[in-house]
C-alpha cells in the first residue's frame, strides 16, 4: 500500500501534535528572517552584517549543541522543549520592545540572534530525537514521520514571509517580531500535552560522546552524510538564504514583501524536497542521493547568479531548497533511524554542529560582496560546491554499493 495515499503516520496524535509546532517553527523562522534581514540591511547597508544574522544563531552550536545532545539523552525530552521555548518567548518579547526604542543599538540584533542560537541549540537535539519516541517501535515509518513534519515547516515558510514583509510595512520590526511571542506560547501549550508513545530509553553509562563517534566510524553513509551537510552551511545557505536581502534590494530592486516572495520559494523548495524524500522511501535501495542533491543545488546556484529577474530567482531559489531540504531530511532521518534511542539526543548535537559552519560560509559571502559584487560572489560559492561536492565521491568511492536499509 502507498504510505503516501494512507499516510498513516499521520492517525498518531504525537506526530500531529509534532506537525503543529513545526508549522509554529517555520512561521517563527519566517517571521525573523524577513524582519531582521531586511531591518538590518537598510539600517547598516553593510553586506556583511546582513549576511551575518543568517549565521551568528549557529555560532554557540559548538559548545551548546554536545550539551543539548547531552540533556536530550539523560533528561525528559519533552520537558526541555518546554523550558527552551519559555526562554525563547521571554527574549523575544524583550527584543521586540528593544527594537522599537530610540536607543537602539546594531549590537544588539546579533545579541539577540546569539541567545535564541543558544536556545535552539540545546533544544534541538531533544526536538529531532523526540520523533521516534512518538511512534511505536515495530512500526517502521520514521522517515514518513520525518518528513511530513518537516514539511510543516516549509508550509508556513511557503506562506508567511509575504506576509511577513506586508506587516513590517504595516506595523514596524517591534510589532511583527512580537507576534513571534504569540507563536512560541502556542507551541508551549503543545509541548506540554504530547504524550510519547515509546519510553525514552535514556543512557545508564555516563553520556559520553566515544560510542557516537564510533558509531559514525562503522557507518560510511553517515559519514558522507555529514561531510555533506558541512558543505550545505558553509557553502550553499550562506550565498543564498544568507544574502538574499541584499540580492532582493541591489539585484532586483525589490521591497520587504518582495524580499517575502523570495524566501516563500525557498520554503516552497523545502516543502517539495521534504515530500520527495516522502516519496522516495517507498524504495529499499536509494543510491547517492546525496551526490546528485548537492550537484543540482550548485547548478541552481549558477543559474541565480546570473538572474535579474524575479520570475527566474525564484526558480533558482525553489530548486536550491528542494535539493537542500530533500538532503536534510534524508540526512536526518537516517540518523535517527540507525541509532539506539538512548544515544539520539548525542547523534543528533554530532549532526547539528554542521551548523557551526555556517558563520564562516556567511562572513565569507559578505565579504566577497564587499570585494566583487553579489553575483560574483554566489558564481564563487557555486564552484566551490562543486569542487566540494567532486572531493566527496573521491572520499566515498563505495558509495553505489551502499544499500539504505528499509526504513
Amino acid at each position: 500500500m502507498n504510505k503516501i495515499g494512507n499516510i498513516q503516520y499521520l492517525k498518531y496524535k504525537g506526530i500531529r501534535q509534532l506537525f503543529v509546532t513545526y508549522l509554529l517553527g517555520g512561521y517563527n523562522q519566517s517571521i525573523q528572517h524577513v524582519v531582521i534581514g531586511w531591518f538590518t540591511y537598510n539600517l547598516t547597508n553593510s553586506p556583511i552584517l546582513t549576511s551575518l544574522t543568517h549565521g551568528v544563531a549557529a555560532i554557540p552550536n559548538i559548545i551548546t549543541g554536545p550539551i543539548g545532545g547531552y540533556l536530550a539523552d539523560k533528561f525528559n525530552r519533552k520537558n526541555i522543549l518546554i523550558f527552551t521555548n519559555i526562554s525563547a518567548l521571554i527574549i523575544t518579547t524583550i527584543f521586540s520592545y528593544l527594537i522599537s526604542t530610540s536607543f537602539f543599538q546594531v549590537s544588539w540584533i546579533f545579541i539577540f540572534l546569539f541567545l535564541k542560537g543558544i536556545i535552539y541549540n540545546l533544544s534541538g537535539s531533544s526536538g529531532r530525537a523526540i520523533l521516534a519516541n512518538l511512534i511505536p517501535k515495530n512500526k517502521r515509518i520514521l522517515t514518513e514521520a520525518t518528513a511530513i513534519t518537516i514539511a510543516a515547516y516549509f508550509i508556513a515558510t511557503t506562506i508567511i514571509p509575504p506576509f511577513a514583509g506586508k506587516l513590517f510595512q504595516l506595523i514596524g520590526p517591534a510589532l511583527t517580531l512580537g507576534t513571534i511571542s504569540i507563536s512560541l506560547f502556542f507551541a508551549i501549550l503543545i509541548f506540554y500535552q504530547i504524550k510519547m508513545i515509546t519510553p525514552e530509553e535514556k543512557a545508564i553509562s555516563p553520556a559520553n560522546f566515544k560510542e557516537i563517534f564510533y558509531f559514525i566510524k562503522a557507518k560510511p553513509i553517515l559519514q558522507l552524510m555529514l561531510f555533506s551537510k558541512s558543505t550545505i552551511w558553509m557553502i550553499i545557505t550562506p550565498f543564498t538564504h544568507g544574502i538574499l536581502p541584499i540580492f532582493a534590494k541591489d539585484i532586483l530592486n525589490t521591497d520587504a514583501v518582495g524580499l517575502g516572495i523570495l524566501f516563500t520559494s525557498l520554503g516552497l523548495g523545502g516543502l517539495a524536497g521534504s515530500l520527495v524524500v516522502l516519496f522516495l522511501s517507498k524504495f529499499h535501495n536509494i543510491k547517492a542521493i546525496v551526490i546528485i542533491f548537492m550537484f543540482l543545488s550548485c547548478i541552481a546556484m549558477l543559474l541565480l547568479s546570473v538572474s535579474n529577474s524575479m520570475f527566474s530567482s525564484i526558480a533558482c531559489l525553489f530548486i536550491i531548497n528542494l535539493t537542500v531540504m530533500g538532503n536534510l531530511t534524508y540526512i536526518q532521518s537516517n540518523i535517527l533511524f540507525q541509532s539506539k534511542d538512548e544515544f539520539r539526543g548525542r547523534i543528533s548535537s554530532i549532526d547539528s554542529l554542521n551548523m557551526a559552519m555556517a558563520p564562516i560560509g556567511n562572513f565569507s559571502a559578505g565579504f566577497l560582496i564587499e570585494f566583487y559584487n553579489i553575483s560574483r560572489s554566489i558564481q564563487i560559492g557555486s564552484f566551490a560546491g562543486i569542487i566540494i561536492t567532486i572531493l566527496s565521491i573521491f572520499l566515498f568511492p563505495n558509495l553505489m554499493d551502499i544499500k539504505d536499509k528499509k526504513q
